[in-house]
């Protein structure tokens, strides 16, 4: 009887994260989304409440209050592997010192790619932080 395994990612604004559970052809099965709002503080509420829509995007992306949210997210899930998919790099970097858990973006070479890629699969490295480019 062959084991299958769910995965289900939680979006965070432009956060995905997606707990790795492997079905037994090593690809990532179906997903499944839940979606989290976290407020924003006063001061940025006015900010995105004055902005255009392009930028109220990226203000609620931003939101630095999602940090504490994934550090749950991610110690909740910590048994499984964890890909963490973002848009904006200034943010992703910052989640990477904050998970210590690398990034691969569009300027990562083929070579670091691949090894991490690889590590990934083989349980080596517990999780991945991918730009939608890097992705």
């Amino acid at each position: 009887m062959s084991e299958s395994k769910q995965t289900t990612p939680v979006t965070l604004a432009t956060y995905q994260i997606l707990s790795y559970r492997s079905n037994k052809d090593g690809d990532f099965p179906a997903a499944e989304c839940t979606e989290i709002h976290i407020p924003q503080t006063l001061k940025r509420q006015m900010g995105y409440a004055v902005a255009d829509k392009r930028h109220q995007f990226r203000i609620a992306a931003e939101n630095p209050c999602k940090n504490t949210v994934v550090q749950r997210l991610l110690k909740q899930e910590s048994r499984h592997r964890i890909l963490i998919i973002g848009k904006y790099l200034a943010q992703l970097k910052q989640l990477a010192v904050l998970t210590e858990l690398p990034v691969v973006m569009g300027k990562t070479s083929q070579s670091d790619h691949d090894r991490l890629y690889e590590q990934f699969r083989a349980g080596t490295l517990s999780g991945l932080i991918l730009s939608r480019v890097g992705n």
